[in-house]
């Protein structure tokens, strides 16, 4: 579904140590169970100790395992089925127990005969939880082409 490997010219810190090469496997997995709408599969991918989820919308945001989970039916029932594409580029950066994950790809989805496409970036931080890695926080937003405040301006 996402990267076979990873993405060409993707990990500006080289190549993945041992502890840390099945982060691409997870971030696929949590993609497909959230377009999948997965919900439970896809808490079962966040930190039981919890998780603090920023989403692309102003009112959402989340402290912990409840309010991630009502965001993520909310977003759920905008839409009938839904696909990522490849991630265009990915960055991680780890010491093994602690992660930080930065990456973007093009989400698809479909509601009521609508197609809508979508290039999304992500920002996440996954914690080790024994032999699993455990996503503790993420931030995405929707990306724009052309929209860069001035000096001086606000948003």
């Amino acid at each position: 579904m996402l990267i076979t490997g990873v993405a060409a010219g993707a990990l500006a810190a080289g190549p993945l140590r041992a502890e840390e090469d099945d982060l691409p496997s997870t971030l696929r997995t949590l993609l497909a169970r959230y377009a999948s709408k997965d919900l439970d599969g896809l808490m079962e991918l966040l930190d039981p100790d919890g998780c603090v989820m920023i989403g692309t919308d102003i009112g959402e945001h989340a402290v912990d395992l409840p309010g991630v989970r009502a965001i993520v039916e909310g977003d759920y029932a905008l839409w009938d089925s839904s696909e990522f594409g490849p991630i265009d580029w990915i960055h991680v950066d780890s010491d093994g127990q602690v992660a930080s994950v930065m990456f973007q790809t093009k989400w698809l989805r479909h509601s009521a005969g609508v197609d809508m496409a979508f290039t999304i970036r992500f920002a996440t931080a996954w914690r080790r939880r024994g032999r699993e890695w455990k996503l503790t926080q993420s931030l995405n937003q929707v990306a724009s082409i052309g929209t860069n405040a001035k000096p001086g301006e606000t948003c």
